[in-house]
């Protein structure tokens, strides 16, 4: 188990899956440097302005990564997994947090 504590300061990875409709697998890593800031986990991206507070019941799912999964998970020292589902028209869409991220194109060249 990790000390959550002990990944202040270094690279996380949040891995994000989405199920396509085909039903495969897509998948996109998303890349911060961890931050504890008032008690609460903060990934910073690109910049401060672009940031995510990780939720408290997903601190269990960080665990140091791999030496054969570092290359594919751009050198991050720590990752945790996370599932993103479609939003129904019936959900509450102004409890969502902007946090500057986009879900890479898949668009053929």
């Amino acid at each position: 188990m990790v000390n959550i504590e002990d990944i202040h300061e270094k690279v996380l990875a949040m891995v994000a899956w989405h199920e396509r409709a085909d039903g495969s697998d897509d998948v996109v890593v998303f890349i911060g440097i961890a931050q504890w800031t008032d008690g609460k986990l903060t990934m910073i991206f690109d910049s401060p302005q672009s940031l995510l507070e990780v939720p408290d019941e997903l601190l269990d799912r960080i665990t140091p990564v791999p030496p054969e999964m570092r290359e594919d998970l751009r050198e991050a020292d720590y990752y945790f997994n996370v599932i993103i589902g479609d939003l129904s028209d019936e959900e509450d869409k102004t409890k969502l947090l902007s946090t500057g991220l986009k879900w890479p194109s898949r668009d053929a060249s």
